[in-house]
């Protein structure tokens, strides 16, 4: 009896060894639904997997971040922008059940930012259960909540992402701060004429969240009437990020910047993990433009238009100015492809202005030009400078002429 006992022990043993599932084995089913499923509004192809709701992140996100050499998918709040998810509808029939496909075994991981979620190998494509991306009715960690309907049949996925509200917010802009005890965002709208509207402004006690190890999800309120009102979310979180390291070849890293021979086989991109951090706004559209159409853009005055519209049209940084009744000078510069110009402006009260840089042709390849040793003074409206020679502009005349200093 004893030697019939140890038998049947060690065939149990070879059996729990047998069934251990390898890479590519079929662990499971995939089964259709009668439950529509959305996220951020757009209807999404579902299936039912254990019970669960899953979506292909292949089908509905087209540039999902995968590598193969890392085995692994990475997601976050951007991921999930409406305007980049592909629409589609539920695997679903007359009756809910049927087996459509296979699981395998897999050892490719899914991040959600930071943080391995659950998944599924249904054939090549990587599915995951929208349950696991956000909380019951309340937000997780990750931003994200979602609702069910058992009336309706519907699941409902909401990610926080970072939008563009760049045009709802014209023409105000908007400038965020944390209050005290860094629970909460003060939003602010203010208008600036000299701005085009919809610039965003965030405090230096921002970067703080950046040395965070958790999560930061806090509230961004802002007041509209008297009334304080919930504006959005700002989020951050530390996130896996895949970084392309170089180009192996021949047995060689190659760094970013080589040419290589796509034609031949030898060659390999090499991607590693890079942990970093990432933070955003998301704030509703409704509160922004109500929010925006409260702020009052004062009237600019024709120099000041003049200014302003040199601003627009060039990547203007002023470093310097005299204003007077007659006139205003602002020294300042631009941005260019391949430099920077400096720009010395005269601009009369009646908007006409004189730009110096175009007194001089250029000596660089590229066309910049660059002052240097610019000096205003301001007692005796004067601007010195040095291009091939030192000048000096009498700002009340506007006569440019050489100078020996």
């Amino acid at each position: 009896m004893k030697k019939i006992l140890i038998i049947v022990a060690i065939m149990c043993g070879l059996v729990g060894i047998s069934v251990q599932a390898a890479n590519g084995d079929v662990i499971g089913h995939i089964y259709s639904t009668d439950i529509r499923a959305y996220i951020n509004g757009v209807e999404v192809c579902s299936y039912n997997i254990g019970g669960r709701t899953v979506a292909v992140l292949e089908d509905i996100m087209p540039d999902v971040n995968y590598r193969d050499e890392l085995r692994a998918l990475t997601m976050y709040g951007y991921s999930f922008n409406p305007d980049y998810i592909s629409e589609g509808e539920a695997e679903h029939s007359l009756i809910s059940g049927n087996i459509i496909g296979d699981i395998y075994e897999t050892d490719i991981k899914a991040y959600m930012y930071d943080a391995e979620i659950p998944s599924y190998n249904i054939g090549g494509k990587t599915a995951v259960a929208l349950e696991d991306l956000g909380g019951f009715k309340e937000y997780n960690e990750y931003g994200g909540r979602y609702f069910y309907d058992d009336n309706k049949r519907t699941l409902t996925l909401e990610i926080l992402y970072g939008k563009n509200i760049h045009n709802a917010l014209r023409p105000a802009n908007l400038k965020f701060t944390l209050n005290d005890d860094k629970s909460k965002v003060n939003a602010e709208f203010y208008g600036d004429p000299f701005l085009v509207g919809g610039n965003t402004d965030f405090g230096e006690e921002f970067a703080d969240f950046e040395n965070k190890e958790n999560s930061v999800m806090l509230p961004v309120m802002t007041t509209i009437g008297g009334e304080e009102k919930q504006l959005g979310w700002y989020v951050g979180h530390k996130r896996k990020n895949i970084e392309f390291i170089g180009i192996m070849m021949g047995g060689q890293l190659l760094t970013n910047g080589y040419a290589v021979d796509e034609e031949k086989d030898d060659f390999k991109e090499v991607y590693d993990f890079a942990d970093d951090y990432i933070s955003f706004v998301y704030l509703f559209d409704d509160v922004v433009k109500e929010g925006s159409g409260t702020v009052i853009i004062p009237e600019l005055s024709a120099r000041d238009k003049t200014l302003r519209d040199f601003l627009w049209h060039h990547v203007f940084y002023e470093k310097d100015r005299l204003e007077t009744d007659g006139y205003l000078f602002v020294y300042g510069s631009s941005a260019s492809t391949h430099g920077a110009n400096a720009h010395l402006l005269l601009i009369q009260n009646d908007g006409s202005y004189h730009d110096y840089r175009s007194d001089f042709k250029s000596v660089s390849l590229h066309g910049e030009i660059w002052f240097d040793n610019v000096s205003i003074d301001k007692d005796n409206e004067k601007c010195y400078f040095r291009y091939d020679k030192d000048y000096i502009i009498d700002l009340q005349t506007g006569e440019m002429k050489e100078v020996n200093l």
